[in-house]
This record gives structure tokens, sequence and C-alpha cells, in this order.
């Protein structure tokens, strides 16, 4: 297979320029996802995995996924792992393979996505050089929106309340969505069911409201 037709389905949302004092912190905020503006309840579970090591928002509450998975590695003899506080962890505080990609996780759902540092080198006299603008995002293509969590189509609907779905917010299609959803005269199956319309680039929902007679 053609080294073109291994990468074809592979993009590369955004691409941004850091300094070795750049907080990981910082570096979060710039990865957009839909996810983000999605989740109205102000979920802020977030963290990266570095060469074993999860970087989280809080490491100190059992109930973020990054004490989770840090907890559930402790429990296999074989996997090394190591917890440690995003915020104030900076790239230069940590060993990097160029090249690797890396995971960082976020959102209740746990959306994850692949980070991967692709150049070291000293800043340019045609760089930016005001120090205080890194990081900073150099291109940036439009998000798209999560893949429907059971055909693994292009997601129509996020999906609150559910006592079927498997998480607290979940991604369907348009077809999932009404098979699942709803009954054969047109109501929702479950009442207190929240259906939010996804937007792509995430910048706007909008409630779906039922009248209580349907």
């Amino acid at each position: 297979m053609k080294q073109s037709e291994k990468n074809r389905n592979l993009k590369v949302p955004s691409v941004m320029y850091c300094l070795g004092s750049s907080p990981l912190s910082a570096i979060a905020q710039l990865i957009s996802c839909p996810v983000d503006s999605q989740d109205t309840d102000g979920c802020a579970d977030k963290f990266f995995v570095i060469e074993g090591t999860f970087f989280a928002d809080d490491v100190f509450s059992p109930d973020t996924k990054a004490w989770h998975y840090h907890e559930w590695c402790k429990s296999e003899n074989s996997v090394e792992s190591r917890l440690q506080v995003m915020d104030g962890t900076t790239l230069q505080d940590i060993e990097l393979r160029l090249g690797f990609p890396y995971l960082y996780k976020h959102g209740r759902i746990g959306c994850e996505h692949f980070v991967v540092f692709s150049d070291v080198r000293l800043l340019h006299a045609e760089d930016e050089l005001d120090l205080t603008r890194y990081p900073r995002l150099i291109s940036d293509l439009p998000a798209l929106a999560p893949v429907c969590e059971i055909c693994s189509g292009k997601s129509r609907w996020q999906v609150k309340n559910s006592k079927r779905l498997p998480q607290q917010v979940n991604y369907l299609c348009d077809a999932c969505n009404e098979l699942f959803n709803f009954n054969s005269a047109g109501a929702l199956i479950e009442p207190e069911l929240v259906l939010l319309p996804v937007v792509a680039g995430g910048r706007e929902t909008f409630n779906l409201e039922q009248d209580d007679d349907e």
C-alpha cells in the first residue's frame, strides 16, 4: 500500500507553535472540539497521557477519568503509571519523543485526540518574538462533529439523560436517533430525554422541546 493511501484518512485539525515554557494547561485550551461547547454542565475532566504519566486538571479527586485510569494501570503489574498536575507542567519538564502520538482526552464522553510534537528548534527572526503570545494556533480546520455511537456515521444529535445508553452524553445520527429514542407513534421512549442538534464546529446548540401531549 502506498504511503499516500495509508494516510489519506488522517486529518490534522490544528497546528500550534509552543515554547519550552508553555504549560500543558495552555495547550489544552487551544485544542478545539465540539464536545467542549456541548458539555453544558461545565465538565472540566481533561488530561494528557505522555510517556506513562497522566497530566490532569485534578489529580486529587477519585471521580476523574485520569484518576480511574491511573489506578487501573497501577493494578496491572506490567504497567507503570504516574499522576501529575497539568497546570504548571511545561513542555521542558517532560521528556518527549518527536513524531510519537500522545493522547489527549476530555469531556464527559471521553473524546480522544492524538497530539504529536513534530519539531524542536530555536526561535528565528521570522517567528513571533513576543513570548506572551505562545502557545499560538497556526492553523485550525473546522471542528468535525462526533461520530454516531451506534453506526459510526456522522452524528446529528447529542443525547442526554438516557438510561439505555452507556454515557451521560451520547451522539447519534438521524436514523439511529429515530429508531432508538422514538416509538412507532413518534413520541420519546424516555420522556426525560434531552436532545440537542449537533452543529459542525460546535458553536451552537438548541434545545429540542417536545409537547407534553406527544
